[in-house]
């Protein structure tokens, strides 16, 4: 059980805050694996913690199934409002407890700021852990900068840097099943594999995130951060002393060489990408990304990879596929319902062998990283040399203005590379 620590969240009124991270909060608390701790609330918002909490109650309840417990984890939250550019505000608030997490829900464009702030109110010890929460800038420059600054007032072992796919159990099961499973690790490499494959398909649209999404797209939202972590989790040495070194190395060696960038058009009931809600009508922001990519790793040489990801797509599912020499495949579900299917030649036919994994979680994806912070665990959390490397392995495609965009229907799925079809 987790105890005697203060858990202080600057962007306490947001979507993410209200939609994630309490609900994790109390699930925590109804699972009875924190108590004795205190929740300070923070935000610009001009509540006191009573108006706070009637937000919380209207916002966050919804997210919530067992509720018998809620009534007594809301005591231990008290909400400030601060301006993140006000010392004075800062020099104002106080915590309790020897651990303390503070939790970045806000844009990266003030991280630096509340760093400085927290720091001149002496508000930061060795005994301070810092949640950042993506994306932690558009770019490696971006990134790295946010990194450097950072470090001026936390220690790396003290930065948790947050991907909530790294908190999905079937994500860390990529390694865990070619490392625990001597035979399933045995054939992944080039004398065996053709080729890999990962999607990540929605359905949705951009909903009410056109202004935020129209300055990243699918590339820098989706692929740069949550399929390149989960395509490392799948490749690298399952040998390897420090997984975080090693997802490093294998950004290093990650190299493009082919991309397709794509926009939806008018179907059913979608509009078109450009006529959404905060969009710009000559938007150039992909709705869909496919990259084709191979490894310098000597027992990847030679296989190609592929990354596709899009908004209003046919489906909603994430999924790996390694295509084999043979023709016979193996494909991984993510999500929804995870499992894992063989795809085997008898009698010159394919059938399908089924493992299904459902019911193998019991925690939400921040829940989980939530708790691992508490442990002061930072194996589910990324280093910054690592974010580095990932995104150097696509700098070659966020860079390229000169590429020309195709098209596809909502709700179809008609864009693939020449020597890939995309497993379904």
């Amino acid at each position: 059980m987790n105890k005697n620590f203060d858990f202080i969240l600057f962007g306490a009124t947001g979507d993410l805050a209200l939609r994630k991270i309490f609900p994790a909060l109390y699930s925590a608390y109804l699972k009875d694996e924190i108590c004795e701790f205190n929740i300070f609330a923070i935000a610009r918002s001009k509540f006191d913690t009573q108006e706070f909490l009637a937000k919380l109650d209207e916002k966050s309840k919804i997210h919530i199934k067992d509720l018998s417990k809620w009534n007594e984890f809301i005591k231990n939250i008290s909400y400030t409002s601060v301006n993140i550019n006000s010392l004075d505000d800062f020099l104002k608030l106080s915590f309790k407890n020897k651990q303390k997490i503070i939790y970045f829900s806000i844009s990266p464009d003030f991280f630096i700021q509340c760093c400085e702030n927290l720091s001149k109110a002496k508000l930061i010890d060795a005994d301070t852990q810092v949640i950042l929460e993506k994306p932690l800038g558009m770019n490696k420059k971006e990134c790295d900068e946010i990194n450097n600054q950072v470090a001026k007032y936390f220690k790396e072992e003290q930065i948790y840097r947050i991907d909530h796919y790294l908190g999905k159990l079937m994500v860390q099961e990529l390694f865990n099943l070619r490392k625990n499973n001597i035979f399933f690790n045995s054939f992944l490499n080039n004398n065996y594999v053709k080729s890999i494959e990962l999607s990540v398909l929605e359905t949705l649209g951009v909903l009410n995130r056109g202004e935020f999404y129209d300055s990243c797209g699918c590339l820098k939202d989706m692929l740069q951060n949550h399929m390149l972590q989960m395509l490392s989790l799948f490749m690298i040495d399952i040998n390897c002393k420090d997984i975080r070194a090693a997802k490093s190395e294998f950004f290093k060696n990650l190299k493009c060489d082919e991309f397709i960038k794509a926009q939806y058009l008018a179907n059913k009931d979608a509009i078109n990408y450009t006529d959404e809600l905060n969009v710009k009508k000559d938007s150039k922001t992909d709705t869909f990304i496919a990259i084709k990519m191979h490894s310098l790793l000597k027992q990847y040489e030679g296989i190609n990879i592929y990354l596709r990801s899009g908004k209003k797509m046919h489906k909603n599912c994430v999924y790996f596929v390694v295509n084999f020499k043979d023709d016979s495949y193996l494909r991984i579900q993510i999500q929804p319902n995870p499992k894992i299917e063989f795809f085997l030649k008898c009698n010159e036919k394919l059938q399908v062998m089924n493992l299904n994994l459902e019911n193998l979680d019991d925690k939400e994806p921040y829940e989980r990283l939530i708790l691992s912070a508490l442990k002061k665990d930072l194996s589910l959390f990324n280093e910054k040399e690592e974010l580095s490397n990932a995104w150097l392995s696509i700098m070659d495609i966020v860079d390229n203005t000169n590429f020309t965009m195709q098209y596809y229907k909502a709700y179809e799925n008609t864009i693939h590379f020449n020597d890939c079809e995309f497993k379904e």
